[in-house]
């Protein structure tokens, strides 16, 4: 019983840091995996996020940038200007033609 307990517990907790890990560092990765995907996932980073992904696997990039723009500006405020954010404004700019 406990190790089904053990089991389910680290289940749990690799679930959630995942969907954590979403909304902050390692953006970049995030969007090549989203590009190859069939459908945006969506995770609890507010709709801002979402929008974001959703928008990056349609391909409207400029809608994408706009988005994430708007998500480093309410929720991903913490991780504005660091590396990953930086680097995948850079990318976003550059698939916008910006």
């Amino acid at each position: 019983m406990r190790k089904l307990f053990f089991i389910a517990v680290m289940t749990a907790a690799v679930v959630a840091a995942s969907g954590a890990n979403a909304c902050g560092p390692n953006t970049l990765e995030l969007l090549k995996q989203v590009a190859t995907m069939q459908a945006a996932p969506a995770y609890r980073c507010g709709s801002a996020f979402n929008a974001f992904l959703h928008a990056f696997h349609a391909k409207d990039y400029p809608g994408a940038l706009a988005a994430y723009e708007a998500h480093l500006k309410g929720l991903g405020k913490p991780f504005a200007g660091t590396p990953d954010a930086e680097a995948t404004l850079a990318y976003l700019r550059k698939l916008a033609g910006k």
